[in-house]
């Protein structure tokens, strides 16, 4: 059998359970925060970088891993015994990773590389990423684990709930401005990643937390009556943990699932979304076996406060 390597970046929010039992190599993004450099999920957690917003007046800067550093992942790969490798990462409108890791590509010798564009990122990018797993632990062909990946993409979605004082590069004084307007209004932002070009946008606004989790539960039943019943689901937060276990409660029991994770935001999209952020990212597939009292047994994993699975 033809060995392909998975490769991805630290935005996809896979735990280090997840990575460990799928073998995937994970590339981290650099954050630098004044004269401190971190390199996401190696030497920062996600309750770290929060902490560190808040109290500095420093923003956090990300850079994406160079190509050197995508080269030497490949060339290890080659040397392992892989015969290719697959490489998904976020999407290019967020980040330049996948430019360096074409870069990469072209300069490996006698070692196919596929790097795809996830158009998204977090768990959306991450289900991608173990829908490949899947692919090649199936013995599918490089070119169909490819066609399973580019199939999904077109399917994940994101939706995160923000208030006005949601990071994405504000100073610090700005922020404060923007809190005291959220409160005073008590207005809050849902956010996308869009999967056609793979840039974040503001789609509504809402005044509760209510409102925006009922705003998730109608992008759930839109995509359920159009096309399955069973529900893949992330539920992600950056330092919103009271809220992300509701929301978790409230679709266990609302949908049909077959996987449903409870997840800390990775530090990388943090950066960006700042502390206060609760998110889901879904996709839905047939329900191949009968349901059991109407509901189909399923995969519930619970992560963390640091990102960890636990089962």
């Amino acid at each position: 059998m033809r060995k392909i390597g998975i490769v991805t970046d630290s935005a996809a929010n896979l735990s280090p359970e997840i990575v460990k039992e799928n073998n995937i190599n994970i590339i981290p993004f650099k954050i630098t925060m004044g004269s401190n450099t971190f390199y996401d999920g190696v030497n920062l957690t996600a309750e770290e970088l929060y902490e560190l917003m808040e109290k500095s007046e420093e923003v956090p800067v990300v850079s994406p891993p160079s190509a050197s550093k995508f080269l030497e992942v490949f060339e290890m790969l080659r040397q392992q015994g892989y015969n290719s490798a697959i490489c998904i990462l976020s999407s290019n409108g967020i980040s330049s990773a996948y430019n360096a890791a074409c870069e990469a590509r072209d300069m490996v010798t006698s070692f196919p590389v596929m790097v795809i564009d996830s158009h998204v990122a977090t768990m959306s990018q991450g289900f991608m990423v173990l829908e490949a797993v899947k692919g090649v632990e199936e013995g599918l062909m490089f070119t169909e684990v490819v066609e399973k990946v580019w199939d999904l993409r077109s399917r994940v979605q994101f939706y995160g709930l923000v208030g006005m004082h949601h990071y994405l590069a504000l100073p610090r004084r700005l922020r404060k401005v923007s809190t005291y307007f959220r409160d005073l209004f008590n207005i809050n932002s849902i956010i996308t990643i869009d999967n056609e070009d793979g840039s974040l946008k503001s789609v509504a606004r809402v005044k509760s937390w209510l409102q925006g989790f009922n705003y998730f539960f109608k992008k759930i039943e839109d995509e359920l009556s159009l096309n399955g019943e069973l529900l893949h689901v992330s539920i992600v937060h950056a330092n919103e943990a009271r809220k992300a276990k509701e929301l978790y409660k409230m679709i266990s029991q609302k949908f049909q699932y077959k996987r449903i994770y409870l997840q800390v935001l990775t530090p990388v999209i943090g950066c960006y979304t700042g502390p206060g952020l609760v998110g889901i990212n879904f996709f839905v597939t047939a329900c191949i076996f009968p349901l059991k009292n109407g509901r189909k047994k399923a995969d519930a994993i619970y992560c963390n406060s640091s990102g960890i699975a636990v089962f």
